[in-house]
């Protein structure tokens, strides 16, 4: 007869971190905010025989990571276990019976909403923007149902841990949103690079313009020319800089 082992913890937060495909960056101006997130989504089949790390068992395929209100007065993008979509349509569906909340109760209503949800996958990063505060973003980050708010008022990336991320560390100012979204560009690019097994199938891009209250949508796909060529143009710049 053979014996049932049982994974140790570390193990199976290992694996559940090798299937968070995503990368997303927000980068908040000096005139409204941007928030890119990469289109690639891991599904995990819950057969019984496809279990474990069984690539039969996970498929990929390109879609939006973006949940939002109908009114877009709320954009969640989501990242990390399997539980993080759920946890952003959650937040969404909420949004209603928030307003007018003050700030300090709506983010403690965030937590216990992002605590209710039923799973215990780690690692789920959640960028939430509201039209109505252009000037920061929040990250809810919860794990194994234990969840914290985090604003933000510089520059953020979540999900794969990329070397992408030294790039809005090293190059973000408080900008206008127009020069902000080459940056957010440029790191989505070089994270799909960097990482073509985890990050990719096209980008989508949310920028709220502070002045008007609105928000555009941009979506690229993969191997953007625009975006294939500021990497090669940012690449080549760097090694002119180490020839003088």
């Amino acid at each position: 007869m053979l014996q049932a082992t049982t994974l140790s913890p570390l193990v199976c937060r290992t694996y559940e971190e090798d299937l968070s495909v995503t990368f997303q960056i927000g980068l908040v101006g000096c005139d409204g905010l941007v928030v890119g997130s990469d289109r690639r989504v891991l599904y995990r089949s819950p057969s019984p025989d496809l279990v474990g790390p069984n690539p039969a068992g996970c498929q990929s395929f390109p879609s939006t990571k973006f949940v939002k209100a109908q009114d877009e007065s709320l954009v969640c993008a989501c990242a990390g276990g399997p539980q993080s979509r759920s946890v952003a349509t959650a937040v969404v569906a909420d949004w209603p019976h928030c307003l007018g909340l003050s700030t300090a109760a709506w983010e403690d209503k965030l937590r216990i909403t992002a605590e209710s949800v039923q799973g215990n996958s780690v690692g789920d990063e959640i960028i939430i923007v509201r039209k109505d505060h252009p000037s920061r973003i929040l990250v809810l980050n919860r794990n194994n149902r234990v969840a914290g708010i985090q604003p933000v008022e510089t520059n953020i990336c979540t999900g794969t841990a990329t070397n992408a991320r030294f790039l809005p560390i090293a190059l973000w100012q408080p900008s206008t949103v127009s020069n902000l979204r080459w940056l957010a560009l440029l790191t989505l690019g070089y994270a799909a690079k960097e990482r073509p097994t985890e990050v990719g199938d096209g980008f989508d891009l949310m920028t709220l313009h502070s002045s008007s209250s609105t928000i555009t949508w941009e979506r690229f796909e993969p191997n953007d020319p625009a975006i294939v060529d500021l990497v090669r143009e940012f690449s080549a710049l760097g090694r002119e800089f180490l020839s003088r």
